[in-house]
């Protein structure tokens, strides 16, 4: 598991109460993300990551832990933010 994993892990343990087992865990198909923790989680990777997360994202990118990690550091790499 890289750091951008790590942190995200602990931003879905802090904002939403949840701990994910495991980084390949579908957190949408396992009822974990509702459409609230949804709105929740993007604000929170975007100020964790200083980052803006497009609204025109595919679903799959926020299905896992190691799908969003990817996204993060896509965008981040992009707008020249990630540290």
């Amino acid at each position: 598991m890289n750091e951008t994993e790590r942190r995200i892990e602990r931003v879905f343990r802090d904002a939403l109460g949840v701990e994910v087992s495991s980084p390949t865990l579908d957190v949408i198909e396992e009822g974990i993300l509702d459409s609230l923790g949804l709105v929740t989680l993007l604000v929170e990777l975007e100020r964790e990551f200083s980052v803006a997360i497009p609204l025109d994202l595919d679903i799959d990118s926020l299905r896992t832990v190691e799908r969003l990690a990817a996204l993060v550091e896509r965008v981040g790499a992009e707008e020249g933010s990630m540290p």
